[in-house]
């Protein structure tokens, strides 16, 4: 009798760490759940715990099978026969590990958080894997003992074709992926790394804001009393002038101009004449219609400049300013080398 308890036994054991390892090779421990219209609505995470267990477990049931077939007195103790060790250690677990690595690229991992004025707990998610990258600002809905919950509220891509804004950020911000802060407008806003803000949540309206997100003004992150980080005002003026730098052909500068104009058509006083001498703007030319809503990423709207110049922050006066400059003289010489390509 006391035999044939240890067959029944071991019979469980392994029949459990073969069921085992085939759940382990189709689980996944990130879960994107869809809305209706194919919105990512929720999100769902093992809780750390058990992914770490898990990973134990089949690392374990490779180790006992292994070594089942190794040690002979071992493999009769717990009534495995060599084979079945053999095909366990070096085929099933591999295969399981493999499997779910396949069924897990481009997990969800939580960031940077922010709690609201209410208590509730926000957070930067990202998934990511090659060129598929996706990010969201998330609340906790629900935290068990085996997995979290959570609800999305805003979402964006962060590669191409990439939309984001620069921020300046306030001067005691701490460098680090996937930032969240909370404005004086009660938006909560994502900032991906250094200045490039990806996503903004309204928290009054309950609805994600400004898409593009290009136009959020660089300096929603800035209080009344903000000191500015400097570094951010830098990366700001860096990335005006790439814009400028990157179309080099008089068609891409051209394009850039139009950007520019659509953007605030008051800013241009004066568009490049067509060849037949008429003043047709490049906007209203499909060859160089461009895709305004990425071409000006990380480009501060000249209104959004304007607004800054009458905030009550001098800080804010000062760089509002100084980035109105540096933009009026990107669009001058942006007329004028458009102007001199000109037939």
């Amino acid at each position: 009798m006391k035999y044939c308890r240890r067959d029944v036994l071991s019979a469980v054991f392994w029949a459990g760490a073969v069921l085992f390892a085939l759940l382990y090779a189709l689980s996944s421990f990130t879960l994107s759940i869809n809305g209706p219209e194919g919105n990512l609505e929720r999100i769902a995470i093992i809780q750390p715990w058990a992914n770490q267990a898990s990973h134990v477990a089949i690392l374990g049931v490779a180790v006992i099978t292994l070594s089942c077939a190794l040690v002979p007195a071992l493999a009769r103790m717990l009534r495995l026969k060599r084979a079945l060790a053999l095909f366990i250690g070096l085929v099933l677990a591999p295969g399981a590990f493999l499997s779910h690595t396949l069924h897990n690229l481009g997990p969800w991992t939580l960031y940077g958080e922010r709690i609201g004025p209410d208590g509730t707990r926000y957070l930067f998610c990202d998934s990511s894997f090659l060129q598929g990258q996706t990010m969201a600002i998330v609340v906790l809905i629900y935290d068990g003992p085996v997995h979290r919950e959570f609800k999305v509220l805003a979402e964006a891509h962060g590669d191409w074709p990439r939309s984001w804004a620069s921020v300046i950020r306030p001067a005691d911000a701490i460098e680090s992926y996937g930032q969240l802060y909370l404005t004086d407008q009660q938006w909560i806003v994502g900032v991906r790394y250094s200045n490039e803000a990806y996503l903004a949540y309204d928290l009054n309206k309950k609805v994600q804001v400004l898409s593009p997100i290009t136009q959020l003004s660089p300096f929603v992150l800035l209080g009344r009393n903000s000191r500015p980080l400097r570094e951010d005002v830098q990366a700001t003026l860096t990335t005006m002038r790439n814009h400028e730098a990157h179309a080099q052909s008089t068609l891409d500068r051209r394009h850039l101009l139009a950007s520019l104009s659509a953007a605030q058509a008051s800013s241009v006083n004066r568009l490049p004449a067509s060849t037949d001498g008429s003043t047709q703007s490049p906007l209203e030319d499909p060859s160089l219609a461009p895709m305004v809503q990425f071409w000006l990423s990380g480009y501060p709207r000249p209104e959004a400049l304007q607004v800054g110049v009458q905030s009550k922050n001098p800080h804010v006066v000062r760089i509002a300013h100084q980035l109105l400059q540096a933009h009026e003289e990107i669009l001058q010489r942006l007329q004028e080398s458009s102007e001199h390509a000109l037939p």
